[in-house]
């Protein structure tokens, strides 16, 4: 034990020199970069020097931190202090969806992250073996028995102060509609947050209760640091295009606008932006051209603008690339926690805990590190089929973690009566529907509307439908399989005029409603468990679960 306490204040006292060497050595690495740029090194060396870079130190770290324990391997030890891991936090939560697309997600994340800390956050912190998902191994009546709560069910007005900060209503001519969209979309950010696995397994790596909620904190700074800066990039970003791109002569159109046309990103009078030849050809079919590039003619996707703003601005390559590794490292952090969660989930509970209970360690962390690479493999291909855009598939990964997570997360702490099967069909039957009706409107929303009673999805401003039901349901391929986001139908039907965004509000009411019904039916949990359930509520006190080793 006093081995183990010296390793870990030697582990802590030599974080602060860790981080400074590579804070140094990256100023180090761009000071390098600036200079060969100015030596005349291509563009395309040194966005290949970013991208090796900073999937490198991913590389080295991984390695030099390989280990063969259980509990480092899981949760680091449980000796990672507040501020440290406020910034893991953070940089998991913030996903490059977040990094291009940031006004999308800038408010039901904070409130989310406060709901987990007025919740469940600190309790996580008493089950040292969890690992990716807070419920990992049923013990006893199960599921999330294991937490210590916070009673603090007045710190709720902050959440209701929080939502009443939110924009209800948008000008429309002279009328004032409520933006119930915007709303609900926020809403499930904010419980989605709160149920993501690869932000609850932040909670179990603290060496405390007290640093658990101090992360919280620390978490909620480093993200406010991003969006304090958000607006003023949008201003930056916004100024350069009204000054460098729109009015310029189409034979003076900066060359780095062909980069991203090329890849249909950027387009000039309805046509990619490839070459000066294809703008001018485009523009000049349109009577009464002037031509220089007018703001009507010039589009460029949204998922570019953050990307491609250090050159619109005609910085230095360098800070185009920084901005670029900037997004890779935050797809890169989100990405390893999911995968995480994901293989750890089945190498513990599926395999250790159903499969082969006395597996050794070594085969544990081999299997969960086989897995791993497996589910890898098949995120990628899933997102090769490119089902949505990229804040539509983050919005879908919220809501499915507040419809399968949130409910069971919730009633395992404050109601001592859940059971484990209480709990598995809750989880079952929220995370069903949602997921139900994510592909159902997204790959087979002709059967929606046919078989389950799908109506048009509203406009937003207007009120209208978005689509002619009659007249779509009446196309040859109103009945197709997997169709492309091109389908009339695609997206565009539902139940309750709900996005499939927010399908986290269908499967979390009924996640709850299932957790009551069948822990009723069963048999009430022992005495022993429901003061055990007591027990982890206490905001202090030892921890009342350890992993086997």
């Amino acid at each position: 034990m006093a081995t183990q306490s010296t390793a870990s204040s030697d582990f802590i006292k030599n974080l602060g020199r860790m981080y400074g060497m590579y804070t140094g050595g990256f100023v180090a690495f761009i000071l390098f970069l600036a200079v060969i740029e100015q030596l005349g090194v291509p563009n395309r060396i040194l966005g290949y020097l970013f991208v090796f870079f900073t999937i490198a130190v991913y590389a080295i770290i991984g390695v030099a931190s390989r280990t063969a324990q259980i509990s480092e391997y899981y949760v680091a030890g449980r000796r990672v202090p507040a501020f440290y891991n406020g910034m893991a936090t953070g940089a998991d939560w913030m996903s490059a969806a977040s990094f291009v697309g940031i006004r999308a997600f800038s408010r039901g994340d904070r409130a989310g992250l406060l709901l987990l800390h007025v919740c469940d956050g600190a309790s996580l912190w008493h089950r040292p073996h969890r690992l990716a998902l807070p419920w990992h191994g049923f013990h006893g009546c199960g599921l999330c028995h294991h937490r210590r709560g916070l009673a603090h069910g007045a710190d709720f007005r902050i959440l209701r102060c929080r939502t009443a900060r939110t924009r209800l209503l948008q000008r429309h001519g002279d009328r004032r509609r409520l933006d119930v969209g915007g709303l609900l979309r926020r809403h499930c950010m904010m419980v989605g947050t709160a149920s993501l696995p690869h932000i609850l397994m932040r909670y179990f790596t603290t060496p405390s209760v007290r640093e658990a909620r101090q992360s919280v904190a620390w978490s909620l700074f480093f993200i406010f640091l991003l969006y304090f800066s958000a607006p003023a990039y949008a201003a930056f970003s916004k100024l350069e295009v009204y000054t460098n791109i729109i009015g310029r002569d189409l034979n003076a159109i900066r060359p780095w606008l062909f980069q991203w046309g090329e890849l249909g990103l950027i387009q000039i009078c309805g046509k990619n932006a490839i070459n000066h030849d294809a703008v001018i050809a485009a523009c000049q079919a349109i009577a009464g051209h002037p031509g220089v590039v007018r703001l009507q003619d010039f589009m460029i996707n949204t998922d570019v603008i953050v990307l491609s703003t250090p050159e619109i601005a005609g910085l230095p390559y360098v800070i185009s690339g920084l901005v670029a590794a900037g997004g890779l490292a935050a797809a890169l952090s989100t990405a390893d926690g999911l995968l995480l969660d994901i293989a750890n989930a089945l190498s513990h509970d599926v395999y250790y805990k159903m499969l082969d209970p006395n597996a050794p360690t070594v085969r544990r962390l081999t299997v969960a590190r086989g897995l791993l690479v497996v589910v890898a493999v098949a995120a990628a291909y899933t997102a090769s089929t490119k089902p949505s855009d990229i804040l539509a598939m983050v919005g879908w990964a919220f809501s499915l973690a507040m419809a399968g997570n949130f409910p069971a997360l919730i009633m395992g702490v404050w109601w001592k009566r859940t059971t484990a099967a209480g709990a598995v069909c809750g989880i079952i039957a929220g995370f069903g529907l949602c997921i139900f009706y994510l592909v159902t409107t997204r790959y087979f929303p002709g059967a929606g509307v046919k078989y389950f009673g799908m109506s048009s999805l509203l406009n937003p401003a207007t009120g209208a439908p978005l689509v002619d039901l009659a007249k779509a349901m009446a196309l040859p391929n109103a009945m197709e399989s997997w169709p492309t986001l091109a389908h009339p139908l695609a997206n565009k039907v539902g139940w309750f005029d709900l996005n499939n965004i927010n399908c986290g509000l269908l499967g979390m009411p009924l996640g709850f409603l299932v957790i009551i019904v069948v822990s009723l039916l069963g048999k009430e949990p022992s005495k022993e468990m429901q003061a055990f359930v007591d027990d982890i509520r206490k905001p202090r006190g030892r921890t009342v679960l350890e992993e086997k080793t």
